[in-house]
């Protein structure tokens, strides 16, 4: 399992592999693999979000 981002609405989704489309937005070919550790919009977190 990895985590990909999708760049037009920078939602992180969970996959096996890159998904062709954001589960969120229906974007395609936006999701790029992320390293949760450090690439994570969550790495750092600073409440922005409200979770």
């Amino acid at each position: 399992m990895a985590r990909y981002r999708c760049s037009a609405c920078m939602a992180e989704i969970d996959a096996t592999s890159a998904p062709k489309v954001c589960a969120l937005c229906n974007a395609k070919s936006t999701l790029k693999k992320v390293n949760p550790e450090t690439d994570s919009h969550c790495a750092g977190c600073t409440g922005c979000c409200g979770h």
